[in-house]
């Protein structure tokens, strides 16, 4: 039987969890919600009583974490960053694009970095799109650059789900 090992109610912070938890090498879970980035810290005996609020973010549609820990997250038309330290992660989240849409942005990133999302309502049909916001040696590009701009006869209008990167990174 598996057991709960939070619930969430008003008095923890919760409003709606969003998208799923994420798990880092120590066995911590992170994970968000509509307002906030969090992380159950992971214990001796399972896991702590209660949640670590790692970031307050607006409206959030999804996280992920590349290979080096860094969490990335989309608010208010924007990808953020709450980058890893060595005492934990960044209590303030780091803009570091705009993307094209006016809803729900789902993200996926690549073993080199590049980060790739789909966004419902976006692109020059308002159909939805596929953006790309490249990695380089001085850091990620400030804007996202649209792959594909969806409009009924090319794909499904209204995307509600990630990319998926396969092994060649295509």
């Amino acid at each position: 039987t598996p057991a709960t090992l939070l619930n969430f109610t008003s008095a923890n912070l919760i409003s709606k969890s969003v998208g799923g938890l994420l798990i880092d090498a120590a066995g911590d879970l992170i994970g968000a919600t509509d307002g906030m980035v969090y992380e159950l810290v992971r214990t001796n005996g399972g896991y702590a009583s209660g949640l670590t609020k790692l970031a307050s973010v607006g409206s959030l549609s999804t996280l992920v974490r590349d290979s080096t820990g860094d969490l990335f997250g989309t608010s208010n038309n924007t990808v953020f960053e709450l980058a890893r330290t060595a005492s934990g992660y960044s209590s303030a989240p780091v803009t570091i694009a705009t993307v094209p849409a006016l809803s729900a942005i789902f993200l996926t990133i690549d073993a080199a970095g590049d980060i790739f999302g789909t966004a419902a309502n976006g692109g020059a049909n308002g159909d939805g799109s596929v953006f790309e916001i490249a990695r380089s040696g001085a850091g990620y590009s400030s804007s996202a650059t649209t792959l594909v701009s969806f409009n009924g006869a090319n794909g499904e209008q209204d995307p509600e789900g990630a990319v998926v990167v396969d092994a060649a990174g295509g």
